[in-house]
């Protein structure tokens, strides 16, 4: 199987998607190793989790490129979805630890809850009835069904919601550097529900999803600034004409 172009460049944003994710994931866990911060690693593996929906296209692509065959969609389905309420409540995790500690325990639990009843549904589907999950449309992308598009909403708005808080906790700073890496997070998680919307409605259009795709890329890299500020944004919007 060949890919046409429209379909390779929409394999490859993926990739490049995923693959921006998961460093921008790595760096940050691996700041454990100099700060001993728990919550480093809890936020970095978050951030790598929050592109898995599209790990699944990803391996997919590659598939496609090396045997001509993609992922079954029994795997498609399992690699994209399984994983999220996992990753849901290592990020509530994070979150509750820095502006909810004295509700921590009751919010885990609810999140506990509501992420398994997911997972029982999900995985009864995925063995009963797939088509309830989704419809794999070639070997790339797939129309979601009722059940998984109001599980994503519902994953999108509770991002966008503690995302906002927790960037908003560091425009608290006296910092002007702090103050942006905030700005950076928070239109991050903004970029991120966009492309994320924008995702679940691509069946009705390819550039749709192209478009998706690329505003994904850019909110990996917006996150990433949101803890590694390069020098050229520092110089940007701090006016710091000294910095070399």
């Amino acid at each position: 199987m060949q890919l046409e172009p429209i379909l390779f460049l929409n394999g490859l944003l993926s990739l490049i998607f995923v693959i921006t994710s998961t460093y921008v994931g790595i760096r940050i866990a691996s700041k454990y190793i100099k700060y001993k911060q728990t919550n480093l690693i809890l936020v970095g593996f978050s951030w790598i989790g929050i592109s898995s929906l599209w790990i699944a296209p990803s391996i997919s692509f590659i598939l496609v490129i090396m045997t001509g065959r993609g992922l079954t969609p029994f795997l498609y389905f399992f690699i994209a979805n399984a994983f999220i309420p996992l990753y849901v409540f290592i990020w509530m995790i994070v979150v509750t630890e820095f502006l909810q500690k004295e509700n921590q325990k009751i919010i885990l639990i609810i999140c506990a809850i509501i992420g398994t009843i997911v997972e029982i549904f999900f995985f009864y589907f995925l063995f009963t009835a797939p088509s309830i999950i989704g419809e794999l449309q070639g070997p790339l992308d797939t129309k979601w069904g009722l059940f998984m598009v109001v599980y994503y909403i519902l994953v999108i708005i509770i991002m966008l919601i503690t995302g906002t808080l927790f960037a908003r906790a560091s425009f608290k700073s006296p910092d002007p550097e702090i103050k942006l890496k905030g700005k950076f997070l928070m239109a991050a998680f903004y970029t991120w529900g966009i492309g994320c919307l924008l995702d679940t409605i691509s069946s009705l259009s390819i550039i749709i999803l192209i478009m998706a795709r690329i505003i994904l890329v850019l909110s990996a890299i917006q996150f990433y600034w949101g803890f590694f500020l390069p020098n050229f944004i520092k110089k940007i919007f701090l006016n710091k004409n000294s910095i070399k």
